[in-house]
């Protein structure tokens, strides 16, 4: 019996960037001298990248680094005719030169066609696939081909959180659906978290409904209860104050149901079960520099049913910690 020795050689081949406008076969050659040899063929499809929902646009917009809004431009290299079209996050924005025409994907027509007839290029997949976009940030080279407004910058995060400071001095006596809805505004806050999906309001069977519902991109859940600003957080004999208590027996209740129902709650955010590995609690309360440092030792120390208890103006230091992360970027 004859013995075949075969030698496998691997040999990474730099490709350019390429702008494939519909699905289509790109054949590989290399050539060797005068002679040119196929490699094989690349074929490349086009498969529909899932809708974004409400509560993953909520996420995006918690990254400092999303995009506001992605603008492509097509030219035609022989006649230069042109055309933009964009996409926002946000659903009202768009690109920063406002004097030059661009035109909203979903509004573009099935095709464009330059003024020579050299390009027709087909926009169908843009209008089902551009949104893929936000989720994936482009690459370097891709960065240069697109139009990319930030959502955020330096000077918005300072200024987010100086009104948000502000607040907290000014209205820490208000209710505190004023800070759920800041909160509710301004995702960025929920940035220390992670975040692949933030709900408003959730629900939580026909019985209760959390402020906020943020699952991570570890797949773990968090409900989350916001109470406010002036809840006093410990006793003067260092056990936990009825007011903060009130936002833990919420917390105790929605374990409860929770529990009892898993399947059912998720079913209720439309998620399925392999999504989520685990459920935590959050509560949001008080505030840190008027509880005093051995009352906030105190409240990390205590077993409760919440997995953590932050305070309105911790969530400030969070936020303050992404403008230097986003300065960094």
């Amino acid at each position: 019996m004859a013995t075949i020795k075969v030698s496998v050689v691997s040999m990474p081949i730099l490709c350019p960037n390429l702008f494939v406008p519909e699905p289509t076969d790109i054949d590989l050659y290399y050539n060797v001298g005068t002679r040119k040899h196929k490699l094989g063929t690349i074929a490349c499809r086009f498969v529909p990248p899932p809708p974004m929902t409400e509560s993953e646009r909520n996420a995006l917009m918690s990254r400092p680094n999303t995009p506001n809004v992605l603008v492509v431009q097509l030219t035609c290299n022989k006649c230069k005719d042109a055309a933009r079209f964009h996409l926002s996050l946000d659903g009202v924005s768009g690109p920063k030169d406002r004097g030059v025409d661009s035109v909203p994907i979903k509004d573009a027509p099935d095709y464009w066609e330059c003024s020579c007839g050299q390009h027709k290029i087909p926009l169908c997949y843009l209008k089902q696939g551009m949104h893929m976009l936000f989720r994936v940030l482009p690459s370097s080279g891709a960065k240069k081909r697109l139009g990319i407004v930030p959502l955020y910058e330096k000077s918005s995060i300072v200024s987010m959180l100086s009104e948000y400071q502000t607040m907290l001095v000014e209205q820490a006596e208000g209710n505190e659906k004023i800070f759920q809805q800041y909160l509710q505004d301004h995702p960025l806050f929920w940035n220390f978290l992670a975040p692949s999906h933030i709900w408003h309001k959730p629900p939580i069977l026909t019985k209760y409904n959390a402020d906020f519902a943020i699952l991570t991109s570890m797949r773990v859940l968090y409900f989350v209860e916001i109470e406010k600003p002036k809840t006093t957080l410990i006793k003067s004999d260092g056990g936990i104050h009825s007011e903060l208590q009130a936002g833990l027996d919420q917390i105790r209740n929605w374990k409860i149901e929770i529990d009892k129902r898993r399947e059912a709650v998720l079913s209720g955010l439309d998620l399925e079960q392999k999504l989520v590995h685990d459920i935590r609690y959050i509560v949001v309360a008080g505030l840190a520099n008027k509880t005093g440092t051995s009352g906030m030792e105190k409240i990390r120390k205590m077993k409760t049913d919440a997995d953590f208890i932050f305070c309105f103006d911790e969530l400030a230091s969070f936020l303050h910690s992404t403008e230097i992360a986003l300065t960094e970027l």
